[in-house]
């Protein structure tokens, strides 16, 4: 006859194997990905801007001014932000577009003053 007592149904003892711990996830994003993406958000913003320019609404340099700044803001907002649910993506395509109407409205403000200044 066996005399070994049965195994409890629970134990308090901790596990014999390593639990593993839920980490959020960190932007990490390298130089040379940063200076990409502020080139190329940089180099769209221009292009768009180009419409103005050959309007005569926007001086070259000020359309290059305000695609730099759409291009090095969208990278920092995106790099800032998981975006892995629903709402942080809604949250970063909102704070892209506040954004960029406000780098519009600055930049576009300073463009049609100067070009009332040489007409």
């Amino acid at each position: 006859m066996n005399t070994t007592p049965a195994p409890p149904a629970f134990s308090l003892q901790p596990a014999a194997y390593p639990t593993v711990t839920a980490v959020p996830a960190q932007a990490s994003i390298s130089p040379g990905t940063m200076v990409s993406s502020v080139l190329l958000a940089s180099a769209i913003a221009i292009g768009a801007n180009m419409v103005d320019v050959k309007r005569g609404s926007m001086s070259l340099g000020m359309a290059m001014l305000n695609g730099l700044a759409k291009g090095t803001t969208a990278t920092l907002i995106l790099a800032a932000t998981n975006r892995v649910s629903t709402p942080s993506v809604i949250v970063a395509a909102g704070t892209l577009a506040v954004a960029g109407f406000a780098i519009d409205h600055i930049v576009i403000d300073r463009s049609e003053k100067e070009v009332s200044d040489r007409q």
